[in-house]
């Protein structure tokens, strides 16, 4: 079993553990934090808040102490090294939840409560919306393996400190991306009128005060910008496409010298333009654009190569024929859609 999920397993373990110990045993573990700390339970009186955020302080040093990075967004970080959406939301969700439960166990701790409480109960649709979030992070992972695999997308790793927060609001190509927008939006919104409802039970605390559910209407608007996150991952291919060939058609030219298509014709012949996308910056190793043709085929010489555009030339005394051209790019190794070109 890999390190990294064998470390995960030992804390969900333990987390696991002390949360069952800690919802059976509260009652008795109340009244001898009141008897020994009359102290801190003053302080739990007062700022149940500080309270739930020396919680997190604590996580995120034991987080710290495990994975030996002091940031906590290293746990949303891709494959690629960039920051994810689908984890960010999950980690903003898990950090909601546990600030909100520990302020108010803080509370019942505070008020001399926590004795005559069966339980803090966690309301359906909170369980739901944190599954929901796990569910959107687990499947965007299975979907991005699923189509490096079939190789309809390529990733390119950055250095990590080159992550930057804009990531969680673009897309692969740096531009920005609606779904993510909406997916993040939502999940704002509804984390902050939970919060604001923790506050308000808080404030008006009782033996009967619970943890606040999440509104019916903001659940379907969650899953509504999970769900067209997920489809745009789906459609979302990195393979390189041509969309045009310019011009489409040309006139073939004699041979000046050589032999067309060999590596001693020294004539660069006619310019062909290949409009499209995800052809990669530069031309890496391996990559060509190929002119497939009933005599065989022909590696164009490349003048310029682009992300969207490459100008390469077709070789006087090119037999007039309906030729269909290909961009390949071998590392990832994946093919263009073909594109005609016809040379009369």
């Amino acid at each position: 079993m890999p390190k990294n999920i064998s470390v995960a397993l030992c804390i969900f373990g333990i987390l696991a553990i002390v949360t069952v110990a800690g919802i059976g045993l509260h009652s008795e573990l109340a009244r001898w934090w009141i008897s020994r700390y009359p102290d801190v339970t003053y302080i739990c009186a007062e700022a149940p808040y500080a309270v739930g955020l020396v919680t997190l302080l604590l996580l995120w040093f034991g987080f710290a102490l495990i994975s030996g990075k002091w940031n906590p967004l290293e746990s949303v970080r891709g494959a690629d090294q960039r920051w994810s959406t689908s984890k960010f939301q999950m980690f903003l969700w898990t950090v909601a939840a546990l600030f909100a439960y520990a302020s108010l166990f803080a509370a019942f701790v505070g008020a001399h409560l926590l004795t005559s409480v069966s339980a803090i109960s966690l309301p359906s649709n909170l369980l739901l919306a944190m599954g929901l979030s796990a569910a959107t992070a687990v499947a965007a992972k299975g979907i991005v393996m699923n189509q490096l695999n079939n190789s309809t997308v390529s990733r390119t790793s950055i250095v990590p400190t080159e992550a930057a927060l804009g990531d969680l609001l673009k897309d692969d190509n740096g531009a920005l991306d609606l779904t993510k927008v909406q997916l993040l939006a939502w999940t704002f919104v509804a984390i902050g009128a939970f919060l604001t409802k923790v506050f308000h039970n808080i404030h008006n605390l009782g033996p009967k005060t619970d943890l606040p559910d999440i509104d019916n209407a903001l659940m379907v608007l969650m899953g509504i910008g999970q769900g067209a996150y997920l489809a745009k991952k789906v459609t979302v291919t990195t393979a390189p496409a041509i969309a045009t060939v310019v011009p489409a058609s040309i006139q073939s030219k004699p041979t000046t010298s050589g032999i067309p298509g060999t590596a001693g014709t020294p004539s660069p012949g006619t310019e062909v333009t290949l409009n499209g996308s995800n052809f990669g910056s530069t031309q890496g190793a391996g990559d060509v654009v190929t002119m497939h043709g009933v005599a065989g085929n022909l590696n164009l010489k490349v003048n310029i190569w682009s992300d969207a555009k490459i100008t390469c030339f077709l070789p006087d005394g090119t037999p007039a024929e309906r030729y269909t051209l290909v961009v390949s790019i071998k590392n990832p190794d994946m093919d263009s859609n073909s594109a005609v070109l016809v040379v009369t």
